[in-house]
């Protein structure tokens, strides 16, 4: 099992525009995820709307699942 995970450099100013990472499992597309000042989105492999979470409900959620 192998994970690719690469970075779209397009928008790294973050206040702006939002980064794009292609996370991919042994040659094929798992996920996006996108990272924006106001939070984070995981988009699923053949999903065009994703799970979206403010970054005070990601570091809620990070919390519990320890």
């Amino acid at each position: 099992m192998a994970y690719d995970v690469a970075l779209n450099t397009e928008g790294l100013d973050v206040t702006k525009k939002d980064v794009e990472f292609r996370i991919n499992l042994d040659g094929s597309r798992l996920a996006r995820l996108w990272v924006s000042k106001g939070g984070i989105e995981w988009v699923p492999k053949d999903h065009e709307k994703g799970i979206a979470m403010s970054w005070k409900e990601f570091d809620t959620w990070m919390k519990q699942a320890k």
